[in-house]
This record gives C-alpha cells, sequence and structure tokens, in this order.
C-alpha cells in the first residue's frame, strides 16, 4: 500500500521563495541553502568525478544554487516529491552533466590505449564506490526496519527476511515446516496463509514492513529516492 505524504509545508516554502525571487529579492534562496546546504554537499562528494581540481566540487554546487536563484526551478516545484527531493534531481542532472564533460575533457587528453584504459577504470571504480554506498545505506534502513517490525511482529519480520532473501511461498513454507515439508496437505495449507497474509491490504506483512520503512526513513530526514539512486 502507498502512503501518500503531505508536502503542503514544502509547497508553502517553495511558493513564498518564488515569491521572492520573481521580486528580484536573490538572498530568499538562503532559506533553502541554510536546510539544505550539507545534505547537498555529501550528495555531491559521492558522486562528482573531479576531484583533481582544487574547489570543483564546490564550483558545481554554486552554479547549481546561482540556478535555483533563477527561480523557474523553484516556481515549477507540485509538491509530488519532498521539496529536498526534487532539488536533489535537479543537482543530480547538473552533477551527470559535469560529469560528462570531465570524461570528454580527460578523453582527449589522453591520446593512447593505457590512458584510455585508466579513465576507464578511474570512472567504474567511482561508480562502484557509490553503489556501495548506497547499497549500505539501503541494507542499513532495511534492517532498521525489520528490528522495528519484529518488536510489533516477530512472524511478519520473519517472512520479510525470507522474502528479502529471495525466497518464494512455497519455499517459505518448507523452511517454516522443515522436517514436515514433505506433507503436502500441510505445505499447501501453510503456501496459501502465507501468501494470504503477506498480500493482505490493510494488515499484510509487506503493508506493516512499509509503514516501519517509512518511518525509519522519516526519522533519518530521507526519501525513497535517497537509497535508490
Amino acid at each position: 500500500m502507498h502512503i501518500k505524504k503531505d508536502y503542503s509545508k514544502d509547497l508553502h516554502l517553495a511558493k513564498k521563495i518564488c515569491k521572492e525571487l520573481l521580486a528580484k529579492n536573490k538572498d530568499a534562496i538562503n532559506e533553502l541553502h541554510h536546510h539544505y546546504k550539507q545534505k547537498f554537499i555529501e550528495f555531491a562528494l559521492r558522486r562528482i568525478y573531479n576531484n583533481t581540481e582544487v574547489n570543483h566540487i564546490e564550483t558545481v554546487l554554486n552554479n547549481f544554487w546561482t540556478e535555483l536563484s533563477n527561480a523557474k526551478a523553484i516556481c515549477s516545484y507540485k509538491a509530488r516529491a519532498s521539496l529536498k527531493t526534487y532539488l536533489l534531481n535537479i543537482l543530480r542532472k547538473r552533477i551527470i552533466d559535469d560529469n560528462r564533460a570531465f570524461n570528454r575533457q580527460r578523453s582527449t587528453e589522453t591520446s593512447n590505449e593505457e590512458d584510455q584504459k585508466y579513465i576507464l577504470e578511474k570512472k567504474d571504480d567511482r561508480l562502484s564506490q557509490e553503489d556501495e554506498l548506497i547499497q549500505r545505506e539501503r541494507l542499513r534502513l532495511l534492517q532498521e526496519a525489520i528490528l522495528m517490525l519484529e518488536n510489533n511482529s516477530p512472524k511478519d519480520a520473519d517472512v520479510i527476511r525470507m522474502y528479502l532473501d529471495g525466497l518464494n511461498y512455497g519455499e517459505m513454507a518448507e523452511k517454516k515446516l522443515k522436517d514436515q515439508k514433505e506433507d503436502q496437505k500441510k505445505l499447501i495449507k501453510l503456501t496459501n496463509a502465507i501468501k494470504k497474509q503477506f498480500t493482505r491490504k490493510r494488515t499484510g506483512t509487506m503493508v506493516k514492513f512499509k509503514i516501519c520503512l517509512n518511518r525509519c526513513l522519516e526519522r533519518h530526514g530521507l526519501d525513497y529516492t535517497d537509497i535508490m539512486n
């Protein structure tokens, strides 16, 4: 079940800043800068390839804030996601553009196969580091959500662990039955019971787990896009 979030506060803030920016008050962007500066720095540090030029990351971020001060992006916010997530998506696109430019520049600067190989290896290494960070963050949040679920419903938490391990309903039933898994009647009955509980609309296992995961994300000031980049 998708839990619809209320982003009305974010929309109100965006509209207020939009109005001030359109009135040529460029300082209005400082409120967003105060809220999100550190988050955006951390986001950029994990993703920008060019770490050889002094202050390059700062330059990318300054250009991003300058773009926001032009009002168009802020005024286009429709509250379909959090304002932070909306802005991070814009920053992600600017970082992608910067990384492409960096790779093009390095490609023209190198003239032999070994140098080209070095660029590709560095790029892949940077991407793998990013993937690893995101994966660790996902696992940490999933484990936290499972522990939260376990406090209220150990059986549901056990099913979620098996689900995340890639087991289907039948395999879950076999694991639970252990020595009795050869009893086909018991196996079919338990398989159907697990499926029914897992997919129940309001009180099912997956619904409970998503509620716990949402709470964990909110606790850490995150959104789904922060761990699914």
